[in-house]
Formats: C-alpha cells, sequence, structure tokens
C-alpha cells in the first residue's frame, strides 16, 4: 500500500468517525449505513485514479496488511457494541485513538515488528540476531504494550534513543548496558555501627567487579603500654570506601542509613541488700576463794593473784581464781555475782541477735548489647612466675573479691529487654607455698538470661554464706566433770548468716528525655542561686551589681545609652571582672577593651605570630634620570 492510499484510507476512517459521532450527538435520524455507502463509494474513486501506481508498489506487507482496508471488514463491524471479527489473516490495526488490535500466528518476528511500525508510524530497528515466530490475538492495547507483549515473550528487549527504537536480544542489551556503566567511588563516614560490620552487611550488595575497604579497627582496652608510644593511628570516624557501579553505591548508601543509626542506652538501676544474721551465746562462772584473809582488803575479787603478786595486799593466806566465764570483758546481757567474806561468784550470760541491712545502690549507663560491671570488694594482689629454661618472668596478678554483678541488655522494639545476668559473691585470700603465692577464692555466683519488661524490677536472691565460731574455755580436769564441770569452763557461740540480694532495674534511656532533664536541673539551679542572692542584704556588694546591672540593660533597651553606659561604669567599678558588663561596655562604646598581660611567654608568642603575618610593603617605584 503506498503513501496515497495510506492517506485516503486513513482519511476515510476520520470521517466515518466524524460522522458517526455527529450523528449520535445531534441525535438525526441519518441511517449511518447509507452514509457509509456515499464515503465508500469516494474513497474508491481517488483509489481508481491511483490504481496503477498502486498495483506496481504492491508487496507481501500490503497482502498481509489487506485485512485494514474496509473491503476485507463489512461496514457492519463500525456499528456499536460490534467484535472485530478473527480471520486466518495476519492482522494488524490501529485505531483513531492510537489502540492496537494485533492477531498473527506463527508469523516470524520481524514482521509483526514491520507490521507494528507501518501501522503506528514509528521507526523500529531491529537486531539480525532478532529470530523466531510468534502467535498473538491483541485487543485494545497501546504501542508500548504491544511491543512488551511480542518482545518479552520471546526473551527479547529494546531501547528508545529519540525518535527510533532498537530491539536486541538479553545478551545484547546486557553487555550495552554493562558498556554504559561507569564506576564510581563514595566515601561513607559511620557514626555508630563499625566499619567491620557495616562491611560485613553491604558486601553482598557489590558488583562482581566492585570492592570495599574499611579502615583498621581500634585496639582494645584503656591501658596504655610502651609500645603505644608514637603511634601513628587512624583518628577519624569509622570510614567505608566503597567503587562500583553507580546503582550499586547508592543501593548500599541507603542499606547503611538505615543501618547506622543511634543506638539505644539502658540505665541499670542495682540495688545490692546485704542482710547479716549474727547471733552470740555465751556463758560462764567465775569463782575467787581466799583462804585465811578477807575480800574486803582487795580492790577487785576477780584479780586477787596479780594483787599478792605486786605487793598491793600484805598478810598470810592464800586465794585460788577461777576465770574461764570472762565476767569482767567481752559482751554480756545477764551477770549475777556474790561476794562473802573469803569467797566470790559471778555468772555472766549473753544471748544476741543482731540483723543488720547494708544498701548499696550503685547505677550505670550501658549501650544496648554492651557489658557493664560493678564490683563492691577489694582487689587481691598476688605475683604470678613464668619459668622457662632461659628466663624468668614475673607479673603482678590480681583477684577480684567480694559482691559483683555483670549485666548485658538487648532492647526489643516490643518494649521488653532481654538481661544477661552474672551476679557472684566471693571471699580470697593468698597463701605462701614453696616460695610461690598461691590465691584461694570461694565463689557463689549464679548466671542466667531473663526477659523483663521495660522500667520493671528484676530480684535475685538465695546466695548464702554462713560462718560458725565456737569458743570454749575451762580449768583442765575440773572443767570434764559431769553436770559440776559447768562451773568451772564458759563458752561463747557466734553465728554469723549472710545473704546478698540482688535488685536490678532495667530503664530504656531517650535522649530527649535526657536533654529535657538536664534543662530542668540547670534551670532549677540558676533559680536556686537567684533565690539565695535574694536573700543578701540591701547594700550588698552581689545585690547592688545585680541591680546596677539590671538598670544598665534597661536603659540599653530603652535606647539611652548615655545612661546605660553611666550604669555599665558603676557595675565595672564594683566588679570589674564581670564579663556581661565588659562586653556591654564594648557594645556601647564600639571599641574593644584591652589590658596589659604581665605574661613573658604570651608576649612572646605574640609577637612570634605579629612576625609571621606581617607583610613588608612593595617598595615604591622612582623614575630613573
Amino acid at each position: 500500500m503506498d503513501k496515497q492510499h495510506r492517506r485516503a484510507t486513513r482519511w476515510m476512517a476520520g470521517v466515518i468517525g466524524a460522522g458517526c459521532l455527529a450523528a449520535n450527538v445531534h441525535g438525526q435520524e441519518t441511517e449511518v449505513t447509507d452514509l457509509l455507502e456515499t464515503l465508500k463509494s469516494v474513497v474508491q474513486e481517488k483509489m481508481a485514479e491511483n490504481e496503477p501506481a498502486v498495483a506496481a508498489e504492491e508487496t507481501e506487507i500490503a497482502d498481509t496488511a489487506n485485512a485494514t482496508a474496509f473491503d476485507s471488514q463489512p461496514a457492519s463491524l463500525l456499528e456499536a457494541g460490534a467484535a472485530p471479527e478473527v480471520t486466518s489473516k495476519q492482522v494488524v490495526t490501529v485505531g483513531s485513538f492510537g489502540q492496537i488490535d494485533l492477531h498473527v500466528k506463527d508469523l516470524q518476528l520481524t514482521k509483526v515488528l514491520q507490521l507494528l511500525s507501518i501501522q503506528s508510524h514509528r521507526n523500529i530497528v531491529a537486531s539480525r540476531n532478532i529470530t523466531g515466530a510468534i502467535s498473538a490475538d491483541l485487543y485494545g492495547v497501546d504501542f508500548y504494550e504491544a511491543l512488551d507483549a511480542v518482545l518479552h515473550s520471546n526473551g527479547f528487549g529494546y531501547q528508545e534513543n529519540g525518535k527510533f527504537i532498537y530491539v536486541y536480544t538479553a545478551a545484547e542489551l546486557k553487555v550495552m548496558q554493562e558498556a554504559a556503566q561507569k564506576m564510581v567511588v563514595k566515601v561513607l563516614r559511620l557514626n555508630y555501627i563499625p566499619a567491620g560490620d557495616a562491611a560485613q552487611f553491604v558486601r553482598p550488595l557489590l558488583s562482581e567487579t566492585g570492592s570495599i575497604s574499611v579502615n583498621a579497627t581500634p585496639a582494645k582496652g584503656f591501658q596504655p603500654t610502651i609500645s603505644d608510644a608514637g603511634e601513628n593511628s587512624f583518628a577519624g570516624e569509622d570510614t567505608l570506601v566503597i567503587r562500583d557501579f553507580e546503582e550499586h553505591v547508592e543501593q548500599i548508601g541507603a542499606v547503611i542509613d538505615q543501618l547506622d543509626v543511634r543506638p539505644k542506652q539502658v540505665l541499670i538501676e542495682a540495688t545490692i541488700l546485704e542482710a547479716k544474721l549474727t547471733e552470740k551465746n555465751s556463758f560462764g562462772v567465775d569463782m575467787t576463794i581466799l583462804v585465811n584473809m578477807d575480800l574486803v582488803n582487795f580492790i577487785n575479787p576477780m584479780n586477787t593473784i596479780d594483787q599478792l603478786v605486786n605487793g598491793s595486799v600484805k598478810g598470810q593466806g592464800g586465794a585460788v581464781e577461777i576465770t574461764p566465764g570472762e565476767t569482767g570483758s567481752g559482751d554480756r546481757s545477764f551477770r549475777f555475782g556474790v561476794v562473802g567474806s573469803n569467797a566470790a561468784v559471778f555468772v555472766k550470760a549473753l544471748d544476741s541477735v543482731t540483723d543488720t541491712t547494708v544498701i548499696a545502690n550503685p547505677k550505670v549507663m550501658v549501650l544496648n548489647r554492651h557489658r557493664a560491671e560493678l564490683l563492691v570488694g577489694e582487689r587481691l594482689g598476688y605475683i604470678s612466675t613464668i619459668q622457662t629454661e632461659t628466663s624468668e618472668t614475673q607479673t603482678v596478678e590480681f583477684l577480684d573479691v567480694g559482691t559483683q554483678l555483670t549485666v548485658r541488655p538487648f532492647v526489643g522494639n516490643d518494649g521488653f529487654i532481654r538481661l544477661e545476668l552474672r551476679p557472684s559473691i566471693s571471699d580470697g585470700s593468698t597463701r605462701l607455698v614453696g616460695g610461690f603465692v598461691i590465691p584461694d577464692t570461694t565463689n557463689e555466683e549464679m548466671v542466667t538470661n531473663i526477659l523483663v519488661r521495660n522500667g520493671q524490677t528484676v530480684v535475685m536472691g538465695g546466695l548464702f554464706k554462713e560462718d560458725v565460731d565456737v569458743g570454749r574455755r575451762q580449768v583442765p580436769l575440773l572443767g570434764n566433770v559431769p553436770l559440776a564441770g559447768a562451773a568451772f569452763r564458759g563458752q561463747d557461740d557466734t553465728v554469723g548468716r549472710t545473704e546478698v540480694i540482688f535488685l536490678i532495674k532495667p530503664t530504656v534511656v531517650k535522649d530527649h528525655i535526657l536533654f529535657a532533664e538536664g534543662e530542668r536541673v540547670r534551670d532549677s539551679i540558676d533559680l536556686a542561686r537567684i533565690g539565695a542572692r535574694q536573700r543578701l542584704l540591701p547594700f550588698s556588694r552581689t545585690k547592688l551589681v545585680a541591680s546596677h546591672m539590671r538598670k544598665a540593660v534597661d536603659h540599653m533597651e530603652a535606647g539611652r545609652r548615655d545612661k546605660a553606659m553611666w550604669w555599665v561604669n558603676m557595675v565595672l567599678t564594683m566588679e570589674p571582672m564581670l564579663v556581661e558588663a565588659v562586653r556591654m561596655k564594648e557594645t556601647l562604646t564600639g571599641e574593644r577593651v584591652y589590658g596589659p598581660s604581665n605574661s613573658i611567654m604570651k608576649q612572646a608568642a605574640a609577637d612570634v605570630i605579629d612576625a609571621e603575618l606581617h607583610v613588608p610593603d612593595p617598595p615604591e617605584e622612582t623614575e630613573t634620570p
């Protein structure tokens, strides 16, 4: 079909559409069939005039596209609601609004593309590797939908460049896309996540030729060593250097933005209760018997022997002391004594129970998934010796004993916190064995994982320690006599029992709450300071300076600069070091307030800086006679 033929066909279709639309809009009674017949005859006359040229230019494409002419489809197809009839011919038609109907069966893909190009007036160029046949029936689709359906079903694709559409195989498109891509380098500076962890997350997103580099991991611990001196390590934040195609780099940057977020902090409030239960029981009898002497001659009836020895009591006679009960010293809750002319008996008894609670309430802030340690106790030092065939090395080691608590929180997004807890109580000592110091420890500990809601308290107890001390004193032989031997012996029993209870309260701390609380506390301190000054006497210097400064500010805000200057000078007379007054004076005068410096080093440094910054003036040009 030549250009004139196609132009006539399009003209006829437009006239038919316009006539049908006008008839429907204006409600005329004109028969659509008569209108179509009239228009058809006009078109046939036009086509007859160009028939020789059409016959000469006919090709195979014209034969296959013949179905687009009105003689291949009756005029009844244009009636409202009529569905197009599928024929056995290869048909590609384009409606007045650009919709495409395509009906092909086992037609070469290049032929189908050529039909689409001719009917839609698009410039389609296919690669020489485009092969294969296609069968399809498409109704009322646009050009790009038809092109996608035809190409994608065979594994092909296209690129649009200006007014041309180039059709390629998938392999050709991949090669072209890789050739068009350019490698880029991007530096990502991290705030919170370590560079090594971030690299592990994004490494799967790299292309086959992409690479990623990270800075060195900082050394662990706080204790410096001699080998650290002069070390030139990276002092910046954690950094990633990514080299890859632009689309991969953008994808990695988006992932890093989601990973590099501020970690949550947890406030651990640990209350350590140590309940001590001490029970003491004592019983003892002390006796003194005199022969040929009276107790009235002695100052202390329980110390007769010493008084006879030092000569404070003179006379002939004897004395016997029995003091296993220690009634004159030590703890006691009951004593009984009888003194005769030459005999004295004293009885002591004790039954006491002491319940003491010692409270420790440390608080520590720890990052999510990090460990915090609390120790209430002491560190026992001992020497550790490492001996080889050629050398011997000794180091000082320390052993932590006391009450310890190790905790690590894991914050969830559902309001719960998982806690790793390790409470323990320990006691230790060192002993010398064969010239070596060996530490001995006694530990009671437990390790657990628990789940607790944010802000709730966990109670952990059951760590007991019990000591029993039995002390016995008696008169030899007589103390072993049944029943009567109780009068010749004394006994002190002490039972000590200690229980440690841990109360742990984790709370997720939010930054804005901390900031608001800090501002509130600072404001409270300022209010307290102002209130304290209000209590001063009216003629005190601090109160007068505050009053004068207030007046200076009021005059300056009102534009009375002379009065403001007068009050500022009053303030500086009373308080020359008030910085706020000095700055106000600089504002009022427009001049910088300078003062002499008595520092020789400061003056020398200033002279060096002035010498470095001084640029000599260029010499003046003189005319040569």
